[in-house]
């Protein structure tokens, strides 16, 4: 992902059946370094990350951070694969959006994956689209947790939802 967010190319990583566990704590830098993976703007081009299947490769937060920050202008797209263990602290500025945290202007597809077991302090559990546009197709977002928006908090962003479940 540091490389990714290094140069302009359409990058795409490709996970195998297996559990990805992020372990460097620091909540406070922006790429991608520790905590959260970072996805920083990179010209347009974004990055793919394609797993094995959303009941065969996980990426779990691990309680230390959001899983995924997609900073504004920054696009992913996710596909078969689980997203958990995201948990965002009580803070000013970095309490919200604990799978996946969409900032201004982010670009976010994510189709045949799971978003579940993420814990906010505030908004979107599993997903904060904050004025940023996210795509969801054959999905399941649930049993995600947050005071407002457990599974999904659209804050003035654009969200399509087709063939998947979201319930918290």
């Amino acid at each position: 992902i540091i490389f990714a967010n290094s140069h302009e190319e359409v990058d795409t990583i490709i996970l195998p059946d297996e559990n990805f566990t992020l372990s460097i704590t620091d909540r406070e830098e922006d790429a991608a370094a520790t905590g959260a993976l970072d996805i920083l703007a990179d010209g347009g081009n974004g990055l793919t990350i394609i797993g094995a299947g959303a009941g065969l490769t996980t990426i779990n937060g691990n309680s230390i951070d959001r899983v995924f920050d997609v900073q504004g202008g920054a696009n992913l797209t996710l596909s078969d694969l689980t997203l958990t263990g995201g948990q965002t602290f009580n803070s000013p500025t970095d309490d919200s959006g604990a799978g996946v945290r969409l900032r201004d202007g982010a670009n976010l597809s994510v189709s045949n994956s799971t978003i579940r077991g993420n814990i906010s302090d505030n908004y979107g559990g599993g997903i904060l689209n904050d004025r940023s546009t996210a795509t969801i197709s054959n999905s399941t977002i649930s049993g995600n947790s947050a005071i407002l928006g457990g599974g999904l908090l659209n804050n003035f962003g654009t969200t399509s939802i087709s063939n998947s479940t979201v319930s918290g």
